[in-house]
């Protein structure tokens, strides 16, 4: 696939010329793509990430080091400054469940009008609507109670045993093999 073309100076001057009231002084960058997405998805979509990233660069808006935005780094930064932050998220997970709306009715058939002959009326609809009724939810702790630990201790409940002739004939093979001496 092609890439989209760069548009040349004086356009992206007139895109600078449009954003530039928008920018507040001293602001930093996810603020200003937080507040002006729209915008700049317009921009992005009429031309490119890579012209979006030069009009900022007109407007001074670089890296604290000077350096200019790139295609690349500026569409990260438009992912992230769209992401929820963390208050958004915390109040997210902490809402409380809306209750469910109530089905509508199945609508109801249409009176008509016999004819000629009299038909004897219908019992009722052939099929009911579901209800929805409310079901308690068991307790997460009722099935499985709180486990039980028995108390643990650190102390040695003997002293340590005295190594045998056969392990200390052992460890002193093995360290003549691995610390030979000089």
């Amino acid at each position: 696939m092609a890439g989209k073309r760069i548009p040349p100076d004086d356009e992206i001057e007139a895109f600078a010329a449009m954003l530039r009231p928008l920018v507040k002084r001293g602001e930093t960058i996810r603020p200003f793509l937080r507040r002006n997405q729209v915008r700049l998805r317009e921009i992005v979509d009429e031309e490119s990430w890579a012209s979006l990233a030069l009009v900022l660069t007109k407007l001074g808006m670089t890296y604290s080091t000077g350096r200019a935005w790139t295609a690349h780094t500026i569409r990260v930064e438009m992912t992230r400054a769209i992401a929820p932050r963390k208050r958004e998220r915390d109040q997210q997970k902490t809402a409380p469940l809306e209750p469910h709306a109530p089905l509508p009715s199945a609508p109801q058939p249409a009176p008509h009008v016999a004819a000629t002959a009299q038909t004897p009326p219908e019992s009722g609809p052939r099929f009911k609507p579901a209800t929805l009724l409310p079901v308690p939810l068991p307790h997460p702790l009722a099935a499985n109670p709180a486990p039980k630990f028995k108390a643990f201790s650190l102390k040695l409940s003997a002293p340590p045993q005295e190594p045998t002739q056969a392990e200390l004939q052992e460890r002193e093979e093995i360290q003549k093999r691995f610390f030979p001496s000089s």
